[in-house]
């Protein structure tokens, strides 16, 4: 374990037992399987001050590089910290649901006592929210690109309103050709009939000039994820991916829009400055980077037709829009790639945005291509 990924767990669990966080953190029980910082990060922390206990800091105020510790906590249960984050080498993003006053900003520190660098990012707690048919003003154009509907897309589930995106094509062992997308925008949260039809574009969508809907496959499968505190359920495994067998290959393709084919390669390892763009249904093409890694695990609340709850995702993407926001609602499900390099990569899938723009988290691409056993489909009736 990096003295990055300990300093943020020493972070989150005196965080927790201040009540600053707007999650429950798994470092706020014991965790006998896990073990302690390393004597070098506690004395790092700690200084020549006596220690109590095997694995959390006694003197909770030497962790940051501050002289006013009574202000700093005052302030940060003001601002309340939604997310940590990692930038590799030597950084720790601390998302914060509220405004910090600007004669309060001296207070914030920029660093902890053994030379992390402390960066402090309003942002608003992710939603997973797809828009439904209750405002036809919003409706996203759908159109096929020579012949074929590309990913990137508007699609739903047929029995549902709520509309999303087509991320890309994916094929199993067997052969047979799939689309994915986000559990919540064609699985239905886990709860999709087997086969049931996906039609695009999605019922958002459907409009008068619009593409008239046709079914473009149907409901295989989804990932699986436990609602509830990682106080309570094991989080690990929770995915939020959901795959259709593709009624006729010959109807789809795997362009990503007009703009470029879904890569065939995929990003293990996605680190803090990375510029990634991304086709959606909402918000189309758009462009960003890689702003942190998740630390742990992040809460998205899920708002949907007959499913409302909060679920914990381990190992997700932030990404920050440039110029203009990431992602929107209805986005749900896209691919996001590398950009700038050729050939591009697959980072992941978008899961959740902030209702502020701010952010939009991505699943790694490895852990859900994993799960259904699949690889990329690229260079389809392109």
């Amino acid at each position: 374990m990096s003295e990055l990924h300990e300093t943020a767990g020493i972070i989150e669990a005196w965080a927790a037992r201040k009540g600053i966080l707007t999650y429950a953190a798994l470092s706020s029980r014991p965790e006998p399987e896990s073990p302690p910082p390393s004597e070098e990060v506690l004395r790092s922390l700690e200084g020549d001050q006596p220690r109590v206990g095997p694995s959390l800091l006694p003197q909770d105020e030497r962790i940051f590089d501050v002289v006013d510790h009574c202000a700093l906590v005052e302030i940060l249960k003001k601002i309340r910290i939604t997310v940590i984050g990692l930038r590799r080498p030597n950084e720790i993003v601390l998302c914060h649901l509220n405004a910090v006053p600007r004669k309060r900003m001296r207070d914030l520190p920029q660093r902890t006592v053994n030379g992390i660098k402390l960066e402090f990012f309003k942002s608003a707690e992710p939603i997973a929210q797809p828009p439904s048919i209750n405002d036809p003003r919003s409706a996203a154009s759908a159109r096929m690109v020579r012949g074929h509907y590309p990913c990137g897309s508007s699609i739903s589930l047929a029995t549902e309103r709520e509309t999303g995106t087509l991320g890309c094509l994916m094929r199993n062992r067997h052969g047979t050709l799939l689309g994915l997308t986000a559990n919540h925008v064609t699985g239905r949260c886990s709860t999709a009939d087997h086969a049931m039809p996906v039609i695009a574009p999605g019922h958002a969508d459907i409009v008068p000039g619009n593409l008239d809907p046709f079914t473009l496959g149907h409901h295989y499968g989804t990932t699986e994820w436990k609602a509830g505190t990682v106080n309570n359920v094991t989080v690990s495994e929770n995915l939020d991916g959901a795959a259709f067998t593709i009624a006729k290959p010959e109807s789809v393709t795997s362009m990503q829009g007009d703009l470029y084919d879904t890569p065939a390669e995929i990003v293990t390892n996605p680190e803090g400055g990375m510029t990634v763009e991304k086709v959606g249904r909402s918000t189309g093409h758009t462009t960003g980077f890689v702003y942190f890694n998740v630390f742990r695990n992040i809460a998205v609340r899920f708002k949907i037709k007959g499913y409302e709850d909060t679920v914990h995702f381990e190992d997700m993407i932030a990404i920050v829009g440039s110029p203009v926001a990431f992602a929107d609602r209805g986005d749900s499900g896209a691919l996001v790639v590398t950009s700038g390099e050729s050939p591009r990569r697959a980072v992941g899938i978008l899961v959740a945005v902030t209702p502020d723009d701010t952010l939009a988290y991505v699943m790694p691409m490895d852990r859900v291509l994993s799960f259904f056993g699949c690889t990329l489909e690229s260079g389809h009736n392109i």
